[in-house]
């Protein structure tokens, strides 16, 4: 059956019962801009594989700014009437010292079950995001959460987030923060602010920073850095959630990159391990190509067995592909098989997909929406189906 077209527009009511959570991550924004769109007709055919073939995987980096993004105009438009399922969201206990949410963290080995289906936005449609009226927020929260995302991951910013956050975590988002840092002590310090501010708003799992391994930080100083902010964490809300930071394909590989934290006393410091798979120009499936992190996140795993974290799952915080290099079918092939094959895997952690909106900021077009905010149509519906 064909969904309804469906538009972003302005204000939709409360969101207080919709239930969805974020994840943050920390980092500057770039300059605003703002939507532009109508939303999507999601078309009911199988989404056609193509894929190109070249020597090695396009590596990219989701914190360094391309250019900043031109401001759009903001559309009038409606909001359609979804049916949803209704979900129930269990309390937790909170310090008396903050507020009460209606969200629960994670146990503290990091286990989510079912490979929820997730975004990174990127810095630049979260800037994006930051700067709407409440009105178009909720919105676009709310048609996150009719499209399935169950995780949203994100800089965690001090204060310049809270308002998202809030209509998040109220619509049943759980929300990821990225904890920046360039040494154990600013990240210690930044891990402090991030969770006095981010905690009481129901935002229960930090990341120690994007892509350290592509940051020229070596496995024996981001070790250092992880565990003084686990440490910083853990003295300040017990249950929280500690993930290392996403290690992306590129130089060093993941792989040697982890044995090396292992060897420099990573074991013990953090609560789930976490990586970045992408995989173009292969699919998934193809993973008779070494360097396709398909064909090694086993590996990955195993390693983490013989040092006792074989109860700790892998997130897969950034996967996609850029539709102006392969085409919208290649990143919905990705997608459909990327979810197939993490739900074989017990210990696989959510996936997040790069990204819900097309920006200059983040560099490639990721994302499911276009720069106007128009999907592309097969590479959302692999998302929405995948999700449900």
């Amino acid at each position: 059956m064909r969904p309804p077209i469906r538009t972003f527009g302005t204000a939709i009511g409360a969101l207080t019962a919709t239930g969805i959570s974020l994840v943050l991550v920390g980092g500057s924004n770039p300059s605003s801009q703002s939507p532009t769109a109508t939303h999507l007709v999601v078309a009911s055919s199988t989404p056609t594989r193509t894929h190109h073939h070249s020597s090695t995987p396009h590596i990219r980096h989701t914190e360094e700014p391309c250019a900043t993004p031109t401001p759009t105009p903001t559309p009038t438009v409606t909001t359609p009437i979804v049916t949803t399922p209704t979900t129930t969201t269990p309390t937790t206990t909170v310090p008396s010292s903050v507020t009460q949410t209606t969200t629960t963290p994670p146990s503290t080995s990091g286990s989510i079950t079912g490979v929820p289906a997730s975004i990174s936005p990127g810095g630049g449609f979260q800037d994006t995001l930051d700067n709407m009226s409440s009105s178009q927020q909720a919105s676009i929260i709310q048609m996150m959460k009719t499209d399935g995302v169950k995780w949203w991951r994100m800089d965690a910013g001090g204060n310049s987030h809270a308002g998202v956050v809030k209509q998040l975590i109220a619509a049943g988002i759980s929300v990821e923060a990225i904890v920046n840092g360039s040494n154990p002590s600013d990240t210690s310090s930044n891990a402090t602010a991030d969770v006095q501010t981010l905690w009481p708003l129901g935002v229960h799992v930090y990341e120690i920073i994007n892509e350290p391994n592509l940051r020229g930080i070596s496995a024996a100083e981001y070790t250092a850095i992880l565990k003084a902010s686990y440490t910083t964490i853990k003295s300040m809300e017990p249950t929280a959630v500690v993930l290392v930071g996403g290690l992306g394909p590129g130089n060093p590989e993941p792989i040697p990159y982890l044995q090396d934290m292992y060897a420099d006393g990573a074991q013990g410091y953090f609560d789930g391990m976490n990586t970045h798979p992408y995989s173009f120009p292969d699919l998934p499936s193809q993973t008779n190509d070494s360097w396709n992190p398909w064909a090694y996140l086993p590996q990955m795993h195993q390693i983490m067995v013989s040092h006792g974290d074989g109860n700790k799952q892998i997130w897969l915080t950034e996967f996609g592909a850029p539709t102006d290099q392969y085409g919208t079918a290649f990143e919905a092939e990705s997608i459909t098989q990327a979810f197939q094959k993490a739900r074989t895997w017990s210990w696989a952690g959510p996936l997040f997909i790069f990204s819900w909106w097309d920006n200059s900021y983040d560099g490639g077009l990721f994302g499911l929406f276009d720069s106007n905010g128009v999907p592309k149509t097969q590479a959302l519906n692999a998302f929405i189906v995948a999700a449900t």
